[in-house]
Parts: C-alpha cells; sequence; structure tokens
C-alpha cells in the first residue's frame, strides 16, 4: 500500500509540473504547495514534494489506478504520444496508443456533459497523424471514475462523423492539415 500511495503522489505532482510548464508557467495551487514545502524544508527532495500532496487525493488517484488497471491495454503502450501535426495545434499529445488503437483517459464526474467534445479530440488526435506513422485503426476512452470504456473502428467512426457517407481517412488528414496551416 504505501508504494501505491506514493505513486499516486508522485503521478500528482507530476501532473502538477505537466501543467504549469504546458500554460507557460502558471502554476496551480498544489505546484504553490510543493513551494512552501520547498521553503519549509530548504532541501529539494523527491520525498518533500511528494509529501506536500493532500492524502485524500492520493488515496484518490491509487484506487482510481488499482481500477483502471483492469480496463486499460496491457500491450506494448506509447505514452504521450505526438503526431506529426502537434506543433502545429499548440503541441497535442495524447494519452496512450497500443496495438494500432488510440486511448483517451478522462476521469470528469460527468461523462455526458463532455461526451462529444472528448470524442471530437480523439478524432482530432487522428487527422493530427498525417502520415499514419501511429497505423491508428481504432480510437478509445475510457472513464476512471465509472470504470468504462467505449471503443470504436476508427474508419467506421469517420464514416459516421461524415453522416454515414464514406470518409477518406488520409484526405481528411490532408484537409485537416491545410486548414492547421492556416489557422483556420
Amino acid at each position: 500500500v504505501g508504494d501505491e500511495l506514493m505513486l499516486s503522489q508522485a503521478s500528482i505532482v507530476l501532473a502538477w509540473l505537466d501543467a504549469g510548464f504546458r500554460s507557460g508557467g502558471r502554476w496551480g495551487d498544489g505546484m504553490k504547495l510543493v513551494a512552501e514545502s520547498l521553503e519549509h524544508h530548504k532541501t529539494l527532495s523527491w520525498p518533500h514534494f511528494v509529501s506536500s500532496v493532500d492524502q485524500d487525493l492520493a488515496n484518490e488517484v491509487a484506487a482510481l489506478y488499482d481500477i483502471a488497471k483492469d480496463h486499460l491495454p496491457t500491450g506494448l503502450t506509447i505514452c504521450g504520444p505526438e503526431f506529426a501535426g502537434s506543433r502545429s495545434v499548440g503541441g497535442a499529445d495524447a494519452d496512450l496508443i497500443c496495438d494500432g488503437c488510440l486511448y483517451d483517459i478522462k476521469t470528469t464526474v460527468n461523462p455526458r456533459k463532455k461526451f462529444v467534445e472528448h470524442l471530437r479530440q480523439l478524432i482530432g488526435y487522428a487527422l493530427l497523424d498525417w502520415y499514419d506513422e501511429h497505423a491508428l485503426d481504432g480510437v478509445s476512452i475510457y472513464y476512471a471514475r465509472q470504470a468504462a470504456s467505449m471503443t470504436w473502428s476508427l474508419p467506421e467512426l469517420i464514416e459516421e462523423c461524415a453522416g454515414g457517407e464514406l470518409a477518406d481517412l488520409g484526405s481528411l488528414r490532408g484537409r485537416f492539415r491545410t486548414l492547421a496551416a492556416t489557422g483556420s
């Protein structure tokens, strides 16, 4: 249990750092706690960073991880994959790719509110893979708090989104690339 708690605390601190760097240095409340811990202990050590994480939050993350182990892929996985078009849209990166399926992990309490937005995000990632470097053939959303996932064949999802018309993923990627280049 101690290792899981430490892993959860470390994950939270890394998430705070990620958010701070992605926002251009606007550090959230979590990193302010780390700074206070650093100021109090006058030393730069990982145990001091993770000790600033609220225990209830760390326990919640540990519980979510424990549930997720049974719902996420176990094969060779690429974590935080970027795409050829990522920089064109501000540096987008996804959560996971495993066996040709792009996974996005959400921790929202009410997934119905943002389901369409989440689906569009997945399709956007697939379109940013301009040269099909990741050979994506599926997409999946995992809702951690609900321990529920939904997976679609990428070609079938694109066809459904195109109103039932056959849509060529390669030409859609090309059009998306043109739009991204013009900032439209």
